[in-house]
């Protein structure tokens, strides 16, 4: 007669030895489309010009610049700490963990809900495709050496940016520069 658990030699009879994955499948990630929403807003549309004034062309057509005109203000998305946090991002820090703190009660999970909801994205990817487009604005309409990009934008040193670069483009911060920089672009913002 058996045990309770049944003979001993039928005891790992239910054991699959197929990989985890084989076995149950690749969870899904989160998307908004999944959940049945669409997000209200995309990084290209909350996203902050890092540059205070912009050159304006002259009315009569000719490629003369004319005077300096402040920048357009950002959009806002009427949702105060996540607006905030934008600024944040926007001002140069990184820190998600600083910035809940500002808040009673908020947690870096709550920013990624909001984030998600709001832009479809997680905190974190939003946060980097926003340095990525603040990076792209920077090689593109301004001289400055590839460290003080780096810096300027957010994304650090020379080897983040080198690898940024060669993750969102494929090509070297300098070839990405003479890709995209065209002759009236240097000056046109300050």
């Amino acid at each position: 007669m058996g045990s309770w658990y049944g003979r001993a030699s039928d005891a790992w009879k239910h054991r699959d030895d197929r990989p985890w994955r084989e076995k149950y499948g690749v969870r899904p990630k989160a998307s908004p489309r999944r959940a049945g929403f669409e997000p209200q807003w995309t990084v290209e549309q909350l996203w902050r010009n890092p540059f205070r004034e912009q050159r304006r062309w002259a009315t009569d057509g000719q490629r003369v610049w004319k005077e300096w005109v402040p920048v357009p203000a950002p959009v806002t998305t009427g949702v105060r700490i996540f607006d905030e946090w934008i600024a944040y991002i926007a001002g140069g820090d990184k820190d998600f963990e600083a910035f809940c703190s500002q808040y009673e009660g908020l947690r870096k999970s709550d920013l990624e809900a909001m984030a998600f909801v709001l832009t479809g994205m997680g905190a974190a990817e939003f946060h980097l495709r926003y340095r990525v487009m603040t990076l792209d604005v920077m090689l593109r309409y301004t001289d400055l050496p590839p460290g003080e990009v780096a810096r300027r934008s957010g994304i650090g040193s020379l080897n983040n940016l080198y690898l940024t670069c060669k993750r969102e483009w494929g090509v070297a911060p300098m070839v990405r520069r003479k890709a995209i920089q065209k002759e009236e672009d240097i000056g046109r913002y300050r």
